[in-house]
């Protein structure tokens, strides 16, 4: 019955706009004797909180590596405990999704040397996964081992509301966003790349007509399945 209402529920969402989420960064500690993916093998990884996209999207992360579902033991635990818990020696590679450059990785990095697993660069992810192809550039943390970039996955996301929202208000929430992401960009480097991707990036749901008006009008093409 939950099932059924969820679908009939989700009949209801139109989109106003989609960005770029955090990336997924797989940490270890540099003196761990982890250099890469396969390293990990009969290891303990940190794969997201009990319920929720990110076990699928993080095993996948990890296949990208090269490191098979069965080769490893998964651990599931809320967000919030999993850094504290990774410093506590309860995992052997903590994967987060985190802006590039942020603030909590390098705290983390100022207590240990860490580095950053990653995937061959340009690896796209599985489809509906809601992921694609991102980087982790060396030298982004202060005490971070990688000498390259490490390719990774970057999270995908979208605005959702009901479909009975009125077109004004629809129009009006979508005008905000896109004239502000570059000043969003400017005011904090860690949204700097916001302007860089489209408006309909990781969008799966069809657009509210507010929506679809202030890209019209703006010469901005709406995609023919987003309408």
């Amino acid at each position: 019955m939950g099932a059924e209402k969820g679908a009939e529920m989700a009949k209801t969402v139109r989109a106003l706009y989609g960005f770029p989420g955090s990336t997924y960064h797989a940490i270890t500690w540099a003196d761990n004797g982890i250099n890469e993916w396969k390293d990990a093998a009969g290891k303990r990884v940190y794969i997201g909180p009990p319920a929720g996209a990110a076990n699928a999207q993080i095993t996948s992360l990890a296949a990208a590596g090269g490191l098979a579902k069965d080769a490893y033991e998964g651990i599931k635990a809320p967000w919030g405990a999993a850094a504290q818990a990774f410093q506590d020696g309860q995992f052997d590679v903590y994967v987060g999704s985190f802006p590039v450059g942020s603030q909590v990785v390098a705290e983390l990095s100022l207590k240990r040397p860490i580095r950053i697993l990653g995937i061959p660069e340009g690896t796209q992810p599985k489809a509906g996964l809601g992921m694609e192809a991102s980087v982790v550039p060396a030298g982004t943390y202060p005490d971070q081992a990688n000498e390259t970039d490490s390719g990774a996955f970057l999270t995908l996301m979208f605005i959702g509301v009901n479909e009975k929202m009125s077109d004004d208000l629809a129009y009006t929430m979508t005008k905000v966003y896109m004239e502000s992401r570059e000043q969003m960009g400017k005011d904090n480097r860690l949204l700097n790349h916001l302007v860089k991707y489209s408006p309909f990036t990781g969008v799966t749901a069809p657009l509210h007509p507010g929506a679809i008006k202030y890209y019209e009008e703006q010469g901005i093409e709406v995609p023919a399945n987003l309408k």
